[in-house]
């Protein structure tokens, strides 16, 4: 695979999207958990953008983009 660039850079590329879907899932979760904190002082969608950000700064750096960024797209 070290070989083949373009192949390693879209085996990259999949391992970001399969990152962001279980970054949507923890987001998911979250908001389902403190729904019950909601107040309504706010509109729902700050609220959920709240959620939403603090979800993403608290998860832990991702292992599966370990290698990424590794090949220049210009060498392509």
């Amino acid at each position: 695979l070290a070989a083949n660039p373009v192949a390693a850079y879209y085996l990259d590329a999949l391992r970001a999207n399969l990152f962001l879907s279980a970054n949507e899932q923890d987001v998911m979760a979250a908001l389902v958990r403190s729904l019950a904190r909601y107040r309504g002082e706010g509109t729902l969608s700050t609220w959920a953008y709240s959620v939403a950000r603090n979800t993403a700064v608290d998860a832990p750096p991702p292992r599966a983009l370990a290698g990424f960024g590794e090949y220049n797209t210009l060498d392509l």
